[in-house]
């Protein structure tokens, strides 16, 4: 008996640990511009990719603008297809802040751009920032 129930409580810890990566989210309308930016200047159809998006923020607005991002990023942390989301403040600079995102598919980030947190966070910092966004492609590792 003290066998089958070890046999059992392996296959479940099995089970659990090779569970499946969710699929991406299936694109609802038209891709973000964004999204759509990014389609564009992929080397590979889909992904993985990277995006490195500068923000110079005014000087007067940095503790505001790092409010207003704060939901964003801790819900981004948990979104399938995202592998990194990392926001900071470049050293000796009064407002500059680069994000670094890293993400599987294009359906996956359209989905993030189009969720009510990062859609608040844009809102709350349209007029505090110049923004800049690249594409990474090829991600080099090994």
């Amino acid at each position: 008996m003290r066998n089958v129930v070890g046999s059992c409580l392996c296959l479940a810890l099995v089970f659990v640990g090779c569970q499946a990566t969710p699929a991406p989210p299936v694109v609802v309308g038209e891709l973000h511009p964004v999204a759509q930016m990014v389609r564009e200047q992929l080397d590979v159809e889909g992904g993985p990719f990277g995006l490195l998006v500068t923000f110079d923020v005014r000087a007067d607005a940095t503790d505001a603008f790092e409010r207003a991002l704060l939901p964003a990023i801790a819900a981004t942390w948990t979104e399938p297809g995202n592998h990194a989301y990392e926001l900071a403040r470049i050293g000796g600079t009064a407002g500059t802040y680069v994000l670094y995102e890293r993400w599987r598919s294009v359906a996956d980030l359209d989905w993030h751009l189009k969720s009510q947190p990062i859609v608040d966070a844009l809102s709350a910092t349209a007029d505090m920032a110049d923004v800049n966004v690249e594409v990474l492609t090829r991600l080099v590792r090994p």
